[in-house]
């Protein structure tokens, strides 16, 4: 799998522990990413993200 920098769609995975995101650049296409992270890395990917968007909102 090569490095993507621009996909069409992002898929979520969730099991007990493990967030998946995987990065699809075309419909009937393979992935072209996949990045693995914990359950809690994600929340605080989402809530930092959230902060940023409410501070550039103001």
């Amino acid at each position: 799998m090569q490095p993507a920098l621009f996909v069409a769609e992002v898929k979520v995975e969730m099991d007990e522990s493990l967030v998946h995101l995987i990065g699809i650049a075309a419909p009937e296409r393979p992935p072209v990413s996949h990045v693995v992270m914990s359950n809690e890395a994600f929340r605080k990917l989402l809530a930092d993200g959230r902060q940023k968007l409410h501070r550039n909102a103001n």
